[in-house]
């Protein structure tokens, strides 16, 4: 991992996360790695979407007592916005789209097959 990496994990381990989520645990695990270890491209994106998410307390640190830690200014990552698990949820949103015009048409056809019946009872 490169120094600015690395800066930003050690400014992470200082933010408040929610108690056993997968960014906490994440954190902590890349905490403890080697300043030479490897990364993976996934994992330093995650670091940058963090590192965005968090930047309000980073910001308190940065201007507060650690100042002098040499913190890089945050920046948004390509992606920040969106969830980590994005695809899934689209794709179950879009299920449920699909379901809903099913049944829309499916209504619709059974209301014309009801018009259709009764006038051909008319005639």
């Amino acid at each position: 991992m490169n120094e600015i990496t690395y800066l930003k994990i050690q400014a992470l381990t200082t933010c408040v996360m929610r108690p056993g989520s997968y960014e906490k645990r994440f954190v902590r695990d890349m905490s403890t790695q080697p300043r030479d270890a490897e990364l993976t491209d996934k994992q330093v994106h995650l670091i940058d979407v963090l590192y965005w998410r968090y930047r309000g307390q980073i910001n308190l640190v940065r201007s507060g007592s650690k100042r002098s830690a040499g913190y890089p200014e945050p920046t948004k990552p390509v992606g920040a916005d969106v969830p980590i698990n994005a695809e899934d949820r689209s794709s179950v949103k879009r299920a449920q789209q699909q379901q809903k015009l099913d049944r829309a048409a499916e209504q619709a056809q059974q209301k014309l097959d009801k018009w259709n019946r009764s006038v051909k009872g008319q005639r």
